[in-house]
């Protein structure tokens, strides 16, 4: 594995967990005012988007062939997400369906990723990937997801510069 396919792991993840709470709080502000109602329809297709985009890195990092499909079916049901923010396709349905998809393939990722070894934070980040896939498949917590994937984000990039670092 090169180490820069390791640091983009780290960097999308730091990415998709930011994102995700800029628009969890830019959605909290668009309760009070109408500012933050543009703010978060720019900001929650870009963190759907950073986990794409983490889910590809983490894919690469992962020995594990069952890992490897679990990363690209939770990366291809975050474009379907993606893709729904975009375009009403069968209403709240869909969407809470495909949300509670990504939800189960971000646990059985992180499943899997917990029994792969590795240093302290990517078991940490493991442990946090499955709480945020859980948090993402019951959609009542939605509430909590944002900060368990921002603690996700910053962990796997401590983990991801870790072992970039051993890799050189």
């Amino acid at each position: 594995m090169s180490r820069g396919t390791l640091r983009l792991a780290g960097y999308s993840g730091v990415a998709w967990g930011v994102l995700t709470l800029l628009a969890y709080l830019s959605f909290q502000l668009a309760s009070s005012t109408s500012d933050g109602v543009v703010l978060f329809q720019v900001l929650a297709p870009l963190a759907v988007a950073g986990l794409a985009i983490m889910m590809f890195f983490l894919a690469s990092a992962l020995a594990h062939p069952m890992a490897k499909i679990a990363c690209y079916v939770g990366m291809a049901i975050a474009l379907v997400f993606l893709l729904l923010h975009f375009v009403r396709i069968g209403g709240n349905a869909v969407a809470i369906i495909v949300s509670v998809v990504l939800g189960i393939s971000m646990i059985a990722a992180g499943a899997i990723a917990a029994m792969q070894s590795g240093s302290a934070a990517w078991k940490s980040f493991a442990v946090l990937l499955i709480v945020a896939g859980a948090l993402k498949a019951i959609v009542i917590g939605e509430i909590a997801y944002p900060f368990i994937a921002c603690a996700a984000g910053i962990v796997l990039f401590v983990a991801m510069n870790t072992a970039a670092k051993q890799a050189a």
